[in-house]
């Protein structure tokens, strides 16, 4: 037997030097520096400050300028947005007590928390957090908040015991107090028997600060792109140099012609407008309630395939109500909003009727006088499963407070986990009769009833927690005179002697709530191509049964529990939860480290995007390391959102679809404008390229090129990020990251549309020609620009005609156009200009006519493109 009272001062001193402080392991915060060097290193921002350094040395000042800022000023938008999505294990640290009461010498003393060593015996209340993994050594009607690891959000009854078992889950060792769990109600004396790392809350610690996750695949997808563009433009750029050098064209003239083709090479404006629309998918996020903490998230939260979903405030309202109750006479059900006490109640399925009342009124006055909750409007004060029974007298017209106030408590006896009922005697006021009302599990409660009313109540018991309830059972019992004088001379020790005959007065049935409309929600995914998996610490029957309401499951075939899933291998896991025929779907009583398991197993071997939701510090490490974490926000711990990518403000599965679905429209729009910008600067280099090879110095100058990145092709381009996406969108498959996200047939079309371009362009440059290369060039400006400031209306649908009626206005687009066109005949036209672009004015309402034809060609091409597939997807 521990001594209760604790360890020596000096023994403790020699334990904290051995052992360390009572603190969470943490790593060293990453750097300011650091995470700003960060912004740097895609492949992308490094080709443009190399191109930056070449323009500056060939004498091109303002591009190298106008680069550099390009490239801050995505680094800068990139830096705020990120900075501070590593600090989970400080969130852990606000989480600890200051202090604890704790015995040393014999005497309660006050210590700081970090003080604690192994073998101290703390002393605890309701409302302290426990701070170390502790044995319960004596207890007094002992409720703990074990939610924050286990998931599981009904309250935990403590009593003393052996201790923690190797091998049993966290939430069957009823005799362990777990560090960061709350008191809620009760006290204890408690040994210290793990501090620091070695706690289960420090377990998890150590597991987050395990490696970050990889890229996303748009992180991957550009970098693959900017490998690319560098070997691509250092080889034109070096022919073009060469064949320039040997034509016996000036050194510092071939130099800047290969610059020309580098800056129109290079999309300067894609880094920072993936990050502005990724911004903007943040904010229209943040309006449906999901707050995105990581940015380049946005896009993998669209490719999500396995949705791992807790239950408890998800897929639930996190509200415990009593839905059914039977009383000797029959049946009655409940309807009702949360905590609301306004409902509708039915007996033997019809609406209850004021004659009906007295059936159920000597069970509701052991369900109001057998309870320490209390209701304050909508909000239960104390246990929820006392104040649901409550919220049940409430539902039916009865007052609990004046329930309870026409009776006397005499004497209480609490509940326990060992007895597992609650029994009180008390006097009615008004008749002076004495009673003894009993609550508690139907096995306590059949214990005290006759054989075959008895067997009916476990019957009835049995069948509604193989459907997910929680069941409660009541009885009563009159006590006559003689008989409560004994109790009472007794001081009630053998109370225990008059509860063999006990009245039947009921059982109820409770249930957390699932959220309205949750099946319809769950099937829209599904057929969306998006998996739901219940990963929950509650009891598999009670997850099945839930499973089931949602229609997450159907068969008990889809649930494993812990100890079935620490048996299954690997291989054999991941085939069992892709399989078609009964795939799994739910896991009960599961720990962290399965969590996590299930999660590193599902990326590893499926190739899919894993999405994770969670609240507690449990899901912390599954969180983490999924492709996407999503934290619930209102009953989330600090560590969960610290960690996740997303957290859902409502905690609501409705939301987490619908931000899947916006993250694909966000995804989309990306597509559309990475593929106008790759398509225009490709026309651009085919350009320069080609009128090199034709003899022409420079058909376009750095500077017009790098306008036209910046601004006539940055500015449509961010303006598609607007799009609301196709009415399909949320019928398709996720796209499989495995693949690129340019394939090669949209290599091919977005080739085409380049050279598309390239043709109109070099056509009114050579036409033009003989009128001067600098009027030829203002004109071939002018075409390129209008044509592919059209070709970002192209690009709203890969499909549709942009005079569809089925595409959506998008003004941001449209004023875009017309705003960067007017900006681009400025620059032709006004003499201010001319100088810092060198071009010269268009002065020939014919060469005017022949530009607006020309530009036109890029449409007409497009569209019968289109046409041509539509009609033979018809046929097909």
């Amino acid at each position: 037997m521990k001594n209760s009272f604790g360890i020596s001062s000096s023994e403790a001193k020699q334990r904290y030097l051995e052992n360390g402080p009572n603190s969470l392991p943490q790593k060293p915060p990453r750097s300011v520096w650091f995470a700003l060097f960060d912004q740097f290193r895609d492949a992308l921002v490094v080709l443009l400050i190399l191109a930056a350094v070449i323009a500056l040395f060939a004498g091109e000042v303002i591009d190298a300028i106008a680069i550099l800022s390009i490239v801050i000023l995505n680094a800068c938008i990139g830096f705020i947005q990120e900075y501070k999505a590593e600090r989970a294990i400080e969130s852990l640290k606000r989480g600890e007590q200051h202090s604890v009461r704790v015995f040393r010498d014999s005497e309660l003393t006050q210590i700081p928390v970090e003080e604690l060593v192994i073998g101290d015996v703390v002393y605890l209340e309701s409302g302290d957090n426990v701070p170390a993994d502790c044995v319960v050594m004596t207890e007094s009607y002992l409720k703990v908040d074990e939610s924050i690891l286990t998931g599981e959000s009904i309250p935990v009854q403590k009593h003393s015991g052996e201790g923690f078992i190797i091998g049993k889950p966290l939430a069957e060792q009823h005799t362990v107090l777990f560090r960061d769990t709350k008191i809620l109600e009760g006290n204890c004396k408690a040994n210290v028997f793990a501090i620091g790392g070695e706690t289960q809350v420090g377990k998890i610690a150590l597991l987050l600060q395990e490696p970050k996750q990889k890229d996303t695949p748009l992180q991957n997808e550009l970098t693959r792109i900017g490998r690319q563009l560098t070997v691509l433009i250092g080889a034109i750029a070096i022919v073009i140099f060469v064949l320039l050098f040997i034509r016996g064209v000036p050194v510092t003239d071939a130099l800047l012609t290969a610059v020309s083709l580098a800056v129109a090479a290079i999309p300067e404006g894609m880094p920072a407008v993936v990050t502005v629309v990724l911004s903007m998918g943040v904010l229209a996020l943040a309006k449906r309630n999901t707050v995105v903490r990581k940015m380049k998230a946005v896009e993998t939260l669209g490719a999500v395939t396995y949705l791992l979903t807790d239950k408890t405030g998800t897929l639930t309202t996190n509200t415990i109500s009593v839905t059914r109750l039977y009383t000797k006479h029959g049946n009655f059900t409940i309807k009702g909003d949360g905590y609301n006490t306004e409902g509708e109640t039915f007996y033997n399925g019809e609406s209850t009727k004021t004659s009906d009342l007295n059936k159920v009124l000597p069970l509701f006055e052991v369900c109001a006088v057998c309870n320490s909750a209390a209701l304050e409007s909508t909000r239960v004060i104390g246990d929820t499963t006392e104040g649901a029974l409550l919220v049940m007298i409430e539902r039916f017209g009865f007052s609990y407070r004046d329930i309870r106030s026409s009776y006397t408590v005499l004497h209480e006896v609490p509940f326990s986990s060992t007895t597992k009922r609650m029994m009180m005697v008390v006097e009615e006021k008004l008749s002076k009769k004495k009673f003894i009302f009993m609550k508690g599990s139907p096995e306590t409660i059949a214990e005290s009833l006759s054989g075959k009313t008895a067997n009916t109540l476990l019957e009835i018991a049995s069948m509604w927690a193989k459907e997910g309830q929680r069941v409660l059972s009541m009885s009563r019992m009159e006590l006559d005179e003689e008989k409560c004088i004994k109790l009472k001379k007794s001081e009630y020790v053998h109370i225990d002697q008059y509860t063999k005959d006990m009245q039947f007065v009921g059982v109820v049935g409770q249930e957390d709530t699932v959220r309205p409309n949750i099946h319809q929600t769950v099937e829209q995914a599904r057929r969306a191509g998006i998996h739901t998996i219940m990963i929950t610490g509650d009891h598999p029957l009670a997850a099945y049964a839930i499973a089931q309401k949602t229609g997450i499951a159907e068969s008990e075939k889809q649930v494993v529990d812990a100890k079935e899933l620490q048996t299954i291998s690997d291989e054999a896991l991941v085939s069992r939860i892709t399989q078609n025929a009964y795939p799994l779907r739910v896991f009960a009583r599961v720990s962290p480290e399965e969590k996590l398991r299930i999660v590193t197993l599902l990326k590893k071997y499926t190739g899919k995007v894993v999405a994770v939701t969670g609240d507690g510090v449990n899901d912390a490490p599954a969180i983490r390391s999924a492709h996407v974490g999503i934290a619930m926000g209102h009953i989330g711990s600090d560590v969960a959102k610290e960690v996740a990518d997303v957290v859902i403000k409502d905690d609501n599965y409705h939301t987490i679809i619908n931000g899947i679905f916006q993250g694909r429209i966000i995804f989309d729009n990306l597509l559309k404008f990475i593929s106008f910008l790759l398509s225009s600067n490709l026309s651009e280099v085919l350009v320069v390229f080609i009128g090199t090879l034709a003899g022409q110095l420079s058909i376009l100058l750095p500077v017009q090129i790098l306008f036209i990145n910046l601004i006539t092709d940055s500015a449509p381009a961010l303006a598609l990020g607007f799009e609301k996406g196709d009415a399909d969108t949320l019928r398709q498959q996720p796209r499989d990251i495995t693949c690129p996200i340019l394939t090669k047939n949209r290599w091919i079309s977005l080739a085409s549309e380049g050279v598309a371009i390239a043709i109109s362009t070099l056509t009114v440059y050579f036409i033009l020609l003989p009128h001067g290369v600098d009027y030829a060039r203002s004109a071939a400006f002018l075409v390129l620009v209008a044509s592919q400031l059209l070709h970002s209306l192209n690009n709203r649908s890969s499909s549709l005609s942009i005079f569809s009626r089925h595409l959506e206005v998008n003004g941001i687009l449209y004023a875009t156009i017309f705003g960067s066109l007017i900006v681009s005949v400025g620059i032709i036209q006004l003499h201010a200009f001319n100088g810092i672009f060198r071009t010269v004015p268009i002065t020939s309402i014919g060469h005017w006519v022949l530009i607006f034809v020309m530009s036109l060609f890029i449409v007409f091409y497009v569209e019968m493109r289109k046409l041509l597939m539509r009609t033979i997807i018809k046929k097909i």
